[in-house]
């Protein structure tokens, strides 16, 4: 009997098929499932409807142990807390804890890596290595053929990405697992410690990308945003050229990483390549959460 909390952690137990193991889940997982497949998922096998609520969850918040304790879970997974909450966690409740961890504090080059780390251990202590080893499979075939697709090399840019909340065009990262799946680089990439970046529009308009991408979970404050300032985006090319396209949400309580495979290919299309655009989208999401 399961019980995950904290960001991207019940995640993991839908990529691993473990629903049927949960005692409950948090009320912050039932929240906005068009942002986050493993919700919409969740939503679409009942879980959802008929789970117990264990905790108010969100990013940084810990479950009661009362409410822990009462749920029956005889293992519990967190994930994304600081080793030291881990530990004092841990030492309060009577229950195994298990921790992984693979956005807090991880570097973006690093994200993938840490995400199928994360799977990895995760279905090492439950006994569905079968499942992940199947799924990180489909992943490195992924990888391989995204590589071989010799995407051109355009001027382009992502914005509107989460961070601890909405965000309009000028919300960015160094490093986006998705262009780089194509060996593609964001055109606004800085040379600073931390991926997340937020930069100007006099820095949009000097780059000046042919392809702008938003990501969807930033698109309400994006359309806010034209309404505005109509001089920063009448300056920019893409905007000229009708090409400014929304991208499934990188981040929704840590990283949907089926959506890092899916835009990736959504992408390869915008740019020219030719590919089954709706059958990749179908494959990935398949491979991830089954029939």
């Amino acid at each position: 009997k399961l019980y995950f909390f904290g960001p991207g952690s019940l995640r993991v137990a839908t990529y691993l098929g473990l629903e049927n193991r949960l005692v409950g889940i948090d009320e912050f997982d039932t929240k906005t499932p068009h942002l986050a497949p493993y919700r919409q998922h969740l939503v679409d096998k009942n879980i959802t409807a008929n789970a117990k609520i264990i905790s108010v969850g969100g990013p940084g918040k810990l479950p009661s142990k009362e409410a822990v304790m009462k749920s029956g879970a005889s293992l519990i997974i967190m994930c994304d807390y600081a080793k030291d909450i881990v530990e004092e966690f841990a030492k309060s409740i009577d229950i195994p804890v298990f921790a992984i961890n693979y956005t807090l504090g991880v570097k973006g080059n690093e994200l993938l890596d840490s995400a199928k780390k994360s799977i990895t251990l995760v279905s090492e202590i439950t006994n569905t290595q079968e499942r992940a080893k199947k799924l990180l499979s489909f992943l490195s075939e992924q990888e391989k053929a995204l590589k071989e697709l010799n995407a051109p090399k355009s001027k382009i840019y992502i914005g509107g990405l989460g961070y601890k909340g909405a965000h309009g065009i000028t919300s960015s990262v160094n490093y986006f697992p998705s262009f780089e799946l194509l060996g593609l680089k964001n055109s606004i990439a800085q040379s600073v410690m931390q991926n997340q970046i937020t930069i100007s529009y006099e820095a949009l308009i000097k780059e000046d990308p042919e392809f702008i991408f938003i990501d969807k979970s930033g698109k309400k404050l994006f359309d806010d945003e034209k309404k505005g300032h109509e001089d920063v985006f009448n300056e920019l090319s893409a905007f000229k050229n009708g090409k400014v396209f929304v991208l499934e949400p990188y981040n929704q309580y840590a990283t949907n990483l089926e959506n890092v495979y899916i835009n990736a290919w959504q992408i390869a299309k915008i740019l020219g390549v030719d590919v089954d655009f709706e059958a990749k989208k179908s494959e990935i999401l398949k491979a991830f959460f089954g029939e």
